[in-house]
């Protein structure tokens, strides 16, 4: 599957779960059918795909993320959160990968965004990296609030 038919996935399920949200958040009860009257034409009446929201009220940060090159599994792993146990183990991670001591204190301001921010998707780029510079790559992607 290319990029842009992954991206055109990405909008259309962000679409439908941008509709499905404005649908149950806003409380309205099912559509009820129009009274009859003279002169009624039901295949006139407006349609229910009037109301989709138009493509740019997909969230930006999302759209900015599917084209910066996040997958959609990727995205899915960056919204769960990995448990606090497992920070100091990405800190001795992240101290292997600059050539340090495991337990440096250097890697202490990783470990607090990890308790903040840590999730799966940072986690798994974190422990497949293999340079320093890699593991500051995937820290710069993923250790922040998912869009």
């Amino acid at each position: 599957m290319n990029r842009n038919v992954r991206i055109a996935l990405a909008v259309l399920a962000a679409a439908l779960v941008a509709l499905a949200i404005v649908y149950v958040a806003g409380g309205k009860s099912p559509p009820r059918e129009p009274e009859k009257t003279a002169g009624f034409d039901p295949k006139s009446a407006p349609s229910d795909a009037a109301a989709a929201p138009p493509p740019s009220a997909v969230d930006p940060a999302l759209m900015t993320a599917l084209e910066a090159g996040v997958d959609l599994k990727e995205l899915h792993d960056w919204r769960i959160r990995i448990a606090a146990d497992l920070c100091p183990k990405a800190g001795e991670q992240v101290n292997k990968l600059e050539g340090r001591n495991p337990t440096d204190p250097k890697a202490v301001n990783q470990v607090s965004l990890c308790l903040q921010y840590g999730n799966v998707a940072w986690y798994k780029c974190l422990l497949n990296a293999k340079t320093a510079e890699e593991g500051r790559a995937c820290t710069r992607r993923f250790l922040a609030p998912p869009p």
